[in-house]
C-alpha cells in the first residue's frame, strides 16, 4: 500500500495498553491512522475495546474537542456520572472548555470498535481527573485547576466487569484508584 493508505488491522497496536503511569489498567487498543498520516491538526484512531475496558479514565479537556463514533459493537457513554448506551453508527462529541467529564466503557461480551478523534494535542492544553487527585497532581501544569463544577451522577466512571473485580470501596474516587491499582484482575486469555 502507498505511505498514507493503511489498513486497521495492520497498524493495531499490541494489547499492552496501560495507558497511565503507575496503573495496572488496560484500555483500548489502537490503531492510530493520524500518526501514520502525519496528521498535525487532527487527533484520529481506530480502538478495539475489549469487555470490561473504557476508553481511558473520567476526564475533561480544557482546549481541546474530541469525539467517539461506534463503528461496531455495544458501548456505555458516561457523562458526568450518567450512562448513556450507544451501538453501531452513534456518534458523541465533548466541546472544549464545558469541563463534561466522559468515558466510554464496554459492559458488553464483545469487543467494540470506535473511531476516537479530536484536535491534535495543544502545547498548553489542560485536563481534569474528577475520579484521580493524585494524576491532577502528577500532570503539575497540565492540570486543569480552574475546570468547571458539575453535579456528578450516581455512576462511578468503571466498566463493570472491572468493578467487579475491585475491593468494594463506599467512593467513585476510592473505586477509580483501586481500578489504578489493581487493573482488570480478570484478563482474557488469548
Amino acid at each position: 500500500m502507498p505511505e498514507y493508505v493503511s489498513h486497521w488491522r495492520d497498524i493495531l497496536d499490541e494489547d499492552k495498553s496501560a495507558a497511565y503511569p503507575g496503573s495496572k489498567e488496560y484500555h483500548g487498543i489502537d490503531a492510530q491512522f493520524g500518526k501514520r498520516a502525519r496528521l498535525s491538526r487532527v487527533g484520529v484512531h481506530l480502538e478495539v475495546l475489549k469487555p470490561g475496558r473504557r476508553t481511558s479514565w473520567p476526564h475533561a479537556e480544557r482546549d481541546e474537542d474530541e469525539f467517539v463514533f461506534v463503528v461496531s459493537g455495544r458501548v456505555d457513554c458516561w457523562l458526568d456520572g450518567h450512562v448513556t448506551p450507544m451501538w453501531a453508527g452513534d456518534f458523541v462529541g465533548w466541546e472544549s472548555h464545558t469541563g463534561i467529564t466522559h468515558v466510554v466503557m464496554n459492559n458488553s461480551d464483545e469487543d467494540a470498535v470506535l473511531i476516537v478523534g479530536g484536535e491534535a494535542s495543544r502545547a498548553k492544553n489542560q485536563f481534569w481527573y474528577p475520579f484521580h487527585p493524585k494524576r491532577n497532581k502528577e500532570i503539575g501544569a497540565l492540570y486543569w485547576k480552574d475546570h468547571p463544577k458539575p453535579k456528578f451522577g450516581p455512576h462511578d466512571g468503571l466498566p463493570d466487569l472491572l468493578r467487579a473485580g475491585l475491593p468494594k470501596t463506599r467512593s467513585a474516587t476510592a473505586a477509580n484508584e483501586a481500578a489504578r491499582k489493581y487493573g482488570l484482575r480478570i484478563q482474557k486469555k488469548k
